[in-house]
């Protein structure tokens, strides 16, 4: 019988935590002995995720172009190289909301990726967190990435929203 189920929190995985920490010189441990914690928490980066999952590959192309890549995504934060692309944005899933936060990349409790014609401005935090009221709703409307970006949404000033029957 489970009494409690515990859970770790990003702000209990924070590496300044950890005994192998040691200020700026950072981590002292050939490997994250907490990784998969951090994981699960949210507080584990693409390339720390990357890194740790890739560490026994000792293929040198292999580890070059992987070194590359997470270079690449902390600089970019996205897979993508050009403008339209950077404009994809990753879903994290959260435990009563099936969309909980809109990020610029999501590794752990990933639940989907969209896509904008304008970029998306997080602020300090890096993300824009979701409620029952601000959660998106996909209403079953398809069309192709290339529909999407030759589509028009423009609205004329005269045309009035509504939302529900309800003029807003």
């Amino acid at each position: 019988m489970v009494l409690h189920h515990f859970e770790y929190t990003a702000e209990m995985c924070d590496c300044r935590y950890c005994p192998y920490y040691r200020g700026k010189r950072k981590c002292t441990a050939s490997q994250c002995p907490c990784i998969e914690e951090r994981i699960v928490a949210g507080a584990a980066s693409r390339a720390e995720v990357m890194a740790e999952t890739m560490r026994d590959i000792h293929n040198g192309a292999f580890r070059r172009r992987l070194n590359q890549f997470i270079k690449e995504s902390e600089e970019l934060h996205m897979n993508f190289r050009n403008e339209k692309h950077r404009l994809a944005y990753d879903l994290r899933e959260g435990e009563s909301i099936a969309f909980a936060t809109i990020e610029p990349s999501v590794a752990v409790n990933h639940a989907g990726t969209i896509i904008t014609k304008e970029p998306i401005i997080f602020g300090e935090e890096g993300y824009i967190e979701f409620d029952d009221d601000s959660s998106p709703n996909f209403l079953g409307d398809k069309m192709s990435v290339e529909e999407f970006l030759n589509m028009d949404f423009s609205q004329d000033e005269d045309e009035s929203q509504t939302m529900g029957g309800m003029q807003l």
